[in-house]
Formats: structure tokens, sequence, C-alpha cells
């Protein structure tokens, strides 16, 4: 891909970024009297459609999620793959999982993932690691053995996850993925700290238009704004006290 192309892509995400939520936004919802008035401040913004009202919130942020990623994947980056792995990850976890539980793994799935990972379940259930690309059928095959054997979740993640970081730093030749998954496997935490370092690393090369840097911050930076949609408007459905909510956002990529 050549520098004009990123530029290209990193100028149109600009005005993307404009309608990002900032901050305040978060904390004048936190303010709001109910979930309710919390969401209408959404549709008042635009940042929801008044035509989608009728859809559940989590159909809304579902839609906002894969939204983000058709306007990456509309730029033709040779990156893409990179952009989904955590969630082709993921789809292996939960589908081995299912498998040993004899579940069915569909309402587990993440999107947007690579094609194969939705076919996970039914290979291995006939014991089947072939046709996977390399190195994933090596991986599933040895996650199922440790799940089989073991029946520790925990180990078996321990290891998928050990091998994602692995696995995304050997695919990229970019010195900005291999910091990124080098970054990921030092935090291994889904704590509002650790998002929030993720976060200052990928607003830290913002200017680097020449490169795919700032794509992928805005990816990034858009599911990001929807786990602190989650985190405040279940949170306040739930009655949760908006201070402890506070203390959970995580900063903004805008």
């Amino acid at each position: 891909m050549k520098y004009f192309d990123y530029v290209y892509a990193t100028s149109n995400l600009k005005c993307l970024e404009n309608k990002m939520l900032k901050q305040e936004d978060f904390l004048r919802m936190l303010e709001a009297g109910s979930s309710r008035e919390a969401e209408e401040l959404l549709f008042d913004s635009g940042y929801f459609s008044r035509a989608e009202q009728g859809k559940g919130i989590d159909e809304l942020l579902r839609a906002k999620e894969r939204e983000a990623f058709e306007t990456v994947k509309a730029f033709g980056l040779p990156e893409l793959d990179l952009f989904i792995l955590q969630n082709d990850f993921y789809n292996i976890k939960a589908s081995l999982k299912c498998v040993y539980e004899n579940t069915d793994p569909a309402p587990y799935l993440k999107k947007p993932a690579s094609e194969w990972t939705y076919g996970i379940y039914e290979k291995v259930r006939e014991n089947d690691f072939s046709g996977f690309p390399e190195p994933y059928g090596e991986i599933i095959s040895k996650g199922y053995s440790i799940l089989a054997e073991s029946s520790s979740g925990r180990e078996t993640e321990e290891f998928i996850d050990g091998e994602f970081y692995k696995t995304g730093i050997s695919l990229s030749d970019k010195a900005f993925f291999r910091s990124w998954f080098e970054l990921l496997g030092k935090l291994r935490s889904i704590s509002t700290e650790a998002q929030n370092r993720k976060l200052e690393f990928l607003k830290a090369r913002k200017s680097n238009v020449f490169d795919v840097d700032p794509v992928f911050g805005f990816y990034y930076g858009m599911l990001s704004e929807v786990r602190n949609l989650r985190t405040v408007l279940f949170g306040k459905r739930a009655g949760i006290d908006p201070d402890i909510l506070k203390e959970r956002l995580c900063i903004t990529y805008v």
C-alpha cells in the first residue's frame, strides 16, 4: 500500500473522529436521572438515528462495532486480518469450550472475525483439525487437548492467549503492530488501567499519517467507545452508583 493511501484513509477518518464521544459526553450520561434519559442523549445528539429508536441498546452498540470495521475495511488495507485477530482467537476459545460442554457456540462467537472461525465447532466435534490456515490448526488441536486432558478452561485460555500474542507478532511486518501485540502480551488484562494504557499507546501514534497506526487507532478507539457506553448504559440500568461507573470508564480516543 502506498503512503498516500494511508494519508487518504487517515484524512477521511479524521472527519469521523470529530463525531466520536468525548469524556464530557460520558459524564453527562452518568449525570442523567435514568438509563432511559442517558440513551435519549445519544439520540438527541445524532449518535444513534431516531429511525433506530425501537431497537434494543445492545443491538445498536453491536451495529456500531460492525460499522467501525466496515469503515476501515473500505480502505482495502493489507493489514486488515490483524485488526480482527483478537476476535479470531476469542472464537477459538469459545468454540473449544462449546465443544467440551456440548453447547451451541453461535451466541458466543464474535464478529467481525475470519470466516473460518465460524466452522471450528463442527470440525473439532469430528476431531478434524485440518483445513485451517497456518498456524491455527495446531493451536486449535493443542488447545482442545489441554481442555480434554485437564478439564481446565483457565489453562486452555492461558495457552490460547499466549499463542495470540505470539501469532500477532509473527504475522506483523510493521513495527507498529509488533509493538502493539507486545504491549497486549505485557498487560494481559481487561482492567480499566490496562485499557487506558492501550489507548494512550494508540493516541501517541495518531500523527503517523503515512502508515496504518491512526487507522487502527480509530478502529480500536471506536470499540473502546462502545465499551464505555456499555459500562454507562447497562450500569445505570442495574442501579450502580455513578461514581463507581465513572471509575470504570476508560479514557476516550478523542
